[in-house]
């Protein structure tokens, strides 16, 4: 339990972000295909294409930044210095 919420701690601003362009999406889908433009599957076409790569960016770093867990051994990145706080125990 306690893994997941320093995930949602950690990661609620891109959480929040993906939920609000989601939320965006469906509401643009809905009205697009609600009008009569003509270009309207182009404008869906957009619409999804950002959607998507938000969700393939945000799931991207999730990985890096959960799973693919490594120091960078200097020790001057913001990964590096949160890296050695989870994982250096001193006796």
């Amino acid at each position: 339990m306690s893994r997941i919420k320093y995930f949602l701690t950690d990661f609620q601003g891109f959480i929040i972000l993906l939920l609000i362009s989601l939320v965006v999406f469906l509401g643009s889908v809905v009205i697009l295909n609600q009008s009569k433009i003509k270009i309207k599957n182009y404008l869906l076409a957009l619409a999804s294409s950002l959607f998507f790569c938000l969700f393939f960016f945000t799931i991207t770093e999730a990985y890096f930044r959960y799973i693919y867990d490594l120091s960078d051994g200097i020790g001057f990145l913001k990964v590096a210095q949160k890296w050695h706080a989870r994982h250096v125990v001193f006796n």
